[in-house]
């Protein structure tokens, strides 16, 4: 309830200040409008507050809810390292998933071992679609390319629930994944869904030290930090704290976000920090192939703008319904429920067993 308290106190300084201007009418009136304006605000802020504690009838057991995630100056937040938690989401008494997720000493989710003489490797990043929210530590698309591959590449997987590029760029700028990768990497695979065109403006509350990046005159990007930095506090006047408790309450996430699709700019700046991300891919290891498979199933202009946007910039795409080719017509056959719309374990194998042939054959997704 600390949002509404907070609008409930300003309301009650503007009705004090009210008060020495009551021989003065007009200034009054104002300073009256404002306390009511706030105390309006604080009883929208806890009605929306008790109906996201109702959530949308799904919850969550298991060691997860005892936490998962620490903060991370790099990236905002990251799964704990060497941990092994146990994520049970039911609607009711319908259990929608019984997982475990299982990560390594970097952090990372699991993928099968490699034999040691193994020198290349595939490099993964993404979101909760390849971390694999709501499938077993076997039954990601990482895991299964790794388990298919493992004779000739190992495998890493810097997805995460939440994540947007600019995490994957954080990492490779960083020499994150140059520290982490014991190999040589030959392909990295970023699988990109519309969404982040809004994750990469930082406008989501779970990411607000994500790091930040920003489109310089030439095109290229460069990071600014992190979203939660604060203003300096000489620049900062009362209508720009009044925005930052707005941005950050309850109603400011849901009422006052920025609508989808996102704006241009934010197009903008997702294929830039994409693009950026491939060149340091493909600088830092030259013989390696960077691709991008594009969720392509929402709003079809939205899909076409970032398709459109990648492939002016050089990148390499190839569309998700490419490798699951059905995925529109039977969209059940692959989410895990109709109360989870992530993918199952039958997308999973799909998509990765694909991946692992055109690994092994040399020939890597290219666009279509």
């Amino acid at each position: 309830m600390t949002f509404p308290i907070a609008f409930f106190s300003i309301a009650g300084a503007f009705a004090v200040l009210s008060w020495p201007f009551r021989r003065r009418p007009l200034g009054a009136a104002v300073l009256v409008n404002l306390a009511a304006i706030f105390v309006a605000l604080g009883l929208a802020e806890a009605y929306l507050d008790r109906q996201e504690a109702a959530g949308d009838g799904t919850r969550l057991e298991g060691s997860i809810v005892n936490g998962f995630t620490r903060p991370d100056d790099l990236l905002g937040y990251a799964p704990e390292p060497n941990a092994s938690v146990t994520a049970r989401k039911l609607f009711g008494d319908t259990v929608l998933y019984d997982v475990t997720y299982t990560t390594n000493a970097h952090g990372l989710r699991i993928t099968a071992d490699a034999l040691p003489d193994a020198r290349a490797c595939v490099v993964f990043f993404g979101d909760s679609i390849t971390f694999g929210e709501g499938v077993r530590d076997n039954e990601d698309f990482p895991y299964v390319v790794s388990r298919a591959v493992g004779d000739r590449y190992k495998t890493y997987n810097f997805a995460f629930s939440g994540y947007g590029p600019h995490q994957m760029l954080a990492n490779l700028d960083s020499g994150r994944v140059d520290r982490i990768v014991n190999c040589m990497p030959k392909y990295f695979y970023y699988l990109a869904i519309p969404d982040h065109a809004a994750r990469v403006a930082g406008i989501y509350s779970w990411d607000r030290h994500g790091p930040r990046y920003e489109l310089a005159p030439d095109g290229s990007v460069v990071q600014r930090g992190h979203f939660d930095d604060p203003e300096p506090q000489a620049a900062k006047s009362a209508v720009g704290w009044v925005e930052e408790l707005l941005s950050a309450s309850t109603i400011g996430r849901r009422l006052l976000a920025r609508p989808a699709p996102p704006e241009p700019v934010d197009l903008s700046l997702l294929v830039g920090v994409v693009t950026q991300a491939a060149r340091q891919a493909r600088d830092r290891f030259p013989d390696s192939v960077f691709e991008v498979i594009l969720w392509d199933v929402g709003d079809p202009a939205q899909v076409q703008a970032i398709e459109q946007g990648f492939r002016q910039a050089g990148l390499h795409v190839r569309l998700m319904t490419s490798l699951v080719p059905d995925f529109r017509q039977h969209p059940e056959d692959y989410v895990l429920s109709e109360h989870d719309r992530h993918p199952n374990k039958a997308f999973h194998r799909l998509i990765g067993e694909q991946i692992a042939r055109e690994v092994l054959a040399g020939e890597p997704v290219r666009g279509n």
